[in-house]
């Protein structure tokens, strides 16, 4: 009966083991496929961008939501209001100040010829 029992274990450990691959497998082809939509669009995480709409601010957080399809942008506004503090729907994506951050779709984001790179000790220009 304790041999049985063992063997089952092991079964159990070996099939756990074999779904945690996949499952990292899977994460990390997802991250590759976020990491090349970034790189296409020329956004990265710190470039200080605007919306369509006008709001500007830096670029915290780029990828995909738990809630929501698509590409999004998490945003750290300069001035003005935002939605969150870059929590949404329970799950933290990125940190700011209350009432600081928004997330946006990709598409509502402008392209500019001329995007700043927000350094730890001050703003470099770089041309796209």
């Amino acid at each position: 009966m304790r041999k049985i029992e063992s063997l089952s274990l092991i079964r159990r450990l070996k099939t756990l083991k074999r779904q945690h691959q996949l499952t990292e497998r899977k994460r990390r082809s997802q991250y590759s496929r976020n990491h090349l939509r970034k790189k296409e669009n020329g956004m990265k995480v710190g470039m200080k961008v605007s919306t369509i709409d006008g709001r500007r601010g830096i670029i915290r957080f780029l990828g995909k939501l738990h809630c929501a399809r698509g590409i999004w942008v998490g945003m750290e506004l300069f001035s003005g209001t935002g939605s969150n503090s870059g929590v949404v729907k329970g799950k933290k994506y990125f940190d700011c100040m209350p009432k600081k951050g928004i997330m946006v779709k990709l598409e509502k984001i402008k392209n500019p010829k001329t995007v700043e790179k927000v350094d730890e000790d001050g703003v470099e220009e770089i041309e796209l």
